[in-house]
């Protein structure tokens, strides 16, 4: 298939849906895995962030004592302060974080690592380390991965005891545009089961699997399983494999409002 072309629609749904069925128990595995893994993400983050300023605490109870001098103020958020280490003068940006207010050539108490000269902190001034900021992402990630991964483990968990106890109905599926206006669900899976029953699905916020690569196929026999908020649509195949690729999702039959997001 050229790369950007649109492929055809599927005229027969998923041979043997029996099988991919344990499929459905690794995908809970494999999120299982992932979310102690994004856990380990989010407590490097805390680490990153919290340590400049624990490192920066401790000066007070470790770091020698000297009296320092601003000698400039460039700014609202830094001032030049100069300290001397036994004879050797050393001047330091520091990083302002407290409102308390200096003028240009006042004393301030100065805390320095004697291992470190160069790493200072003022009586009012943590002056920690601007690093820590980049353990916000991690922490981001770590967060929203582990978050995810959870639900997406229980997610999966779920649907393939549903599956598995009820097993898998064929359906016909076309992926359409939500016309009621819930951005957060700008795609729809309506559903057509064998005795006509139509019905609408969400792909699932937690999961990145979603139905955008199937919006160009048209109506395509799917397998169904599952009910409720715990469904699973499987599609023939994935864009770049062959195999069978299941999506989870939420389904409500159709009345006034689902109508409408499926018109």
């Amino acid at each position: 298939m050229k790369l950007g072309a649109v492929p055809e629609t599927p005229t027969i749904g998923v041979a043997d849906p029996a099988a991919e069925t344990p499929r459905l128990k690794r995908l809970a595995l494999r999120s299982a895995v992932l979310a102690p893994m994004f856990l380990l993400v989010f407590v490097a983050g805390i680490f990153i962030v919290v340590s400049p300023w624990t490192r920066s605490a401790a000066l007070l109870e470790t770091g020698n004592r000297v009296n320092g001098t601003v000698v400039d103020i460039p700014d609202r958020g830094h001032m030049r302060v100069e300290y001397w280490v036994r004879t050797e003068r050393r001047e330091v940006l520091v990083h302002k974080h407290h409102d308390h207010e200096y003028e240009p050539y006042g004393s301030v108490m100065v805390f320095y690592d004697p291992a470190n000269p160069g790493r200072m902190r003022l009586e009012n001034e943590t002056n920690a380390e601007p690093f820590g900021k980049a353990g916000v992402f991690p922490l981001a990630i770590g967060f929203v991965g582990a978050v995810c991964s959870g639900l997406s483990a229980a997610g999966w968990r779920r649907r393939y005891h549903l599956v598995r106890a009820s097993g898998w109905r064929p359906a016909v599926a076309t992926v359409k545009r939500d016309r009621s206006g819930d951005r957060r669900h700008p795609l729809v899976i309506h559903l057509v089961s064998e005795d006509g029953t139509e019905s609408v699905a969400w792909a699932t916020a937690w999961c990145a699997r979603s139905p955008f690569r199937y919006r160009n196929w048209g109506a395509t026999p799917v397998q169904v399983g599952g009910e409720g908020g715990d469904l699973v649509v499987l599609f023939p195949r994935g864009m770049m494999s062959g195999k069978p690729y299941p999506i989870p999702a939420r389904t409500e039959p159709i009345g006034e409002a689902t109508r409408t997001a499926s018109a």
